[in-house]
């Protein structure tokens, strides 16, 4: 292990073996040459007759390959994201964006280098059409788990936006 390594992870994994407990897990580690690599663990506990813990048993992986492709696809989907003219973002359960891509930011007039994490998707809509979406269509996107439809949006420069919207 390294300072790369996820801490976290380590520490999940010590407490596991100090509980006598199995535990799976994917951590980077780092060759005697320096090389960074990614296992994937999994250690289970060696009892005797009596239930008694004697040992552990680890199997290890080398999912480096399979965390590379992974990463590769993952960069190829933002890169088409980003690129995308669609407004696209992301929110939580509560409304707060998590994320945008530039083209949402423009849409809406976002300075690119906004913190967007103070933004809740309320914030760039008329009222009264937030108050009629959560009322009406919030149920029915629950129940469906999507929703698509036409809302209006406002852009920072106060100006109301004819929008279609997939959610």
């Amino acid at each position: 292990q390294f300072d790369g390594t996820d801490p976290e992870t380590v520490a999940r994994i010590s407490t596991a073996l100090r509980n006598g407990e199995p535990v799976r897990t994917e951590i980077l580690n780092r060759s005697r040459s320096g090389e960074a690599y990614w296992i994937s663990k999994d250690i289970q506990p060696l009892h005797d007759p009596q239930g008694e813990l004697e040992g552990f048993v680890a199997v290890q992986t080398d999912i480096t390959a399979l965390k590379n492709s992974h990463q590769k696809a993952l960069q190829l989907r933002i890169a088409a994201i980003e690129a995308s003219i669609d407004g696209i973002a992301i929110s939580d359960r509560s409304g707060q964006y998590i994320y945008m891509n530039a083209a949402h930011r423009e849409m809406f007039g976002i300075d690119p280098n906004a913190e967007i994490q103070t933004i809740r998707w309320t914030d760039i809509t008329p009222a009264d059409v937030a108050a009629n979406f959560i009322e009406q269509e919030w149920p029915r996107m629950e129940a469906d788990r999507r929703w698509r439809g036409k809302l209006k949006g406002i852009h920072r420069d106060g100006s109301i936006l004819d929008l279609d919207v997939s959610l």
